[in-house]
């Protein structure tokens, strides 16, 4: 029998700072920093600082500070769960005060999910669903479980993302890679991208992405495989290491400075790793019909 498969919550972003809203944020992303929570739920930094100051002094949460340089080289804080939590969120609710070993890729990661909700927010039309797989806890179905199997134990997505348009009834799956720079371009390895685009082309081939049709409650006709990088040279390295594995229009590339400048459904992506083509928006038709809608 194929196991339940949770959705994260549905995140939003509310410019009220009530406990339960900050803790169950928190208790979601895991680890959060004082610019992601101040996106989600503050008008600024400062008033941030000093509510969560208020939270610490409860053992609601716990900040960490020293672990990780921000901008300027200034430590950055950073903020879990504390020991007191659960009297708020319940008990049954994520509470863990421990930061993730891969905690910049973690952070980079919710930039990502922040970057959907804001979009989700800015148009009402779409419905977002997230789901932040595991090794653990990967959804399979009768005819992906032979397809999958071969792969499944060293290739977990960072994050799978569905967006339906109530307009049109359209859905988008998207799966989500955030790349640290850190990792190789051409290899056998299992973490090398190239060997990251190959198995999201079996997904395609094989059809494996349908598991999340169970997921999601939705039905897709492909997906869009997402690599967020960190800088211009790094999504130019992605860029020709795509476009040597022609074709790859399903793989879309950009940089996360892009996404928290313009927006992730703006046309900021390079697909199919054709570097010398207009830029695009990963929604499509959709984004042009609300951008015609605009203009009238």
């Amino acid at each position: 029998m194929a196991q339940e498969i949770d959705l994260s919550p549905p995140l939003t972003i509310v410019k009220r700072y009530t406990d339960r809203d900050i803790l169950m944020t928190i208790s979601d992303l895991e680890v959060v920093t004082i610019p992601q929570i101040t996106e989600l739920h503050f008008s600024s930094q400062a008033v941030a600082r000093r509510r969560l100051q208020r939270l610490s002094e409860r053992k609601l949460i716990i900040k960490h500070s020293g672990l990780l340089s921000g901008s300027r080289g200034r430590p950055e804080m950073l903020i879990t769960l504390g020991k007191n939590a659960p009297q708020i969120i319940g008990k049954e609710k994520q509470h863990s005060a421990r930061v993730p070993e891969c905690v910049v890729h973690h952070l980079q990661q919710n930039w990502v999910r922040i970057a959907l909700m804001k979009l989700s927010a800015q148009w009402p039309r779409l419905i977002l669903q997230y789901h932040t797989p595991s090794r653990e806890k990967q959804p399979t179905t009768k005819t992906s479980a032979n397809a999958f199997r071969k792969f499944e134990h060293d290739f977990v997505p960072d994050g799978v993302a569905g967006i339906t348009d109530q307009r049109s009834g359209k859905s988008l799956l998207f799966f989500i890679e955030a790349d640290q720079a850190t990792e190789p371009a051409a290899s056998h390895a299992p973490s090398s991208l190239a060997k990251k685009i190959q198995n999201y082309r079996s997904y395609r081939i094989t059809q494996t992405y349908k598991m999340y049709e169970k997921v999601f409650s939705k039905h897709f006709e492909g997906f869009r495989l997402l690599f967020i990088t960190t800088s211009d040279q790094s999504l130019q390295r992605i860029s020709r290491l795509t476009a040597s594995m022609a074709p790859c229009d399903f793989v879309w590339i950009t940089t996360d400075g892009q996404i928290r400048e313009r927006g992730i459904g703006e046309p900021i992506w390079v697909q199919g790793g054709q570097l010398n083509r207009e830029r695009r928006s990963i929604l499509g038709s959709i984004y042009y019909e609300n951008e015609s809608e605009q203009g009238n």
